[in-house]
């Protein structure tokens, strides 16, 4: 099993982060989700959702931000 370094870090004052993820299930299709942050770490924003598309998870994340 692969571990990932998962810690946020905020973006510089007065700027919006958005973080983008993307999750096989196997079938073709992919879990995304998307959110939008302050400096401060509170949300602005965020949104999930299943979208039928690529095998790539690089690919797949673009398709989260395009969205």
């Amino acid at each position: 099993m692969r571990r990932h370094n998962n810690s946020w870090s905020p973006p510089p004052k007065d700027v919006l982060k958005l973080n983008v993820d993307a999750h096989s299930l196997g079938d073709g299709h992919w879990g995304l989700g998307l959110v939008l942050r302050r400096e401060d770490g509170s949300c602005v924003g965020a949104k999930t959702w299943v979208q039928k598309g690529t095998n790539n998870v690089m690919l797949a994340e673009a398709m989260g931000l395009h969205e």
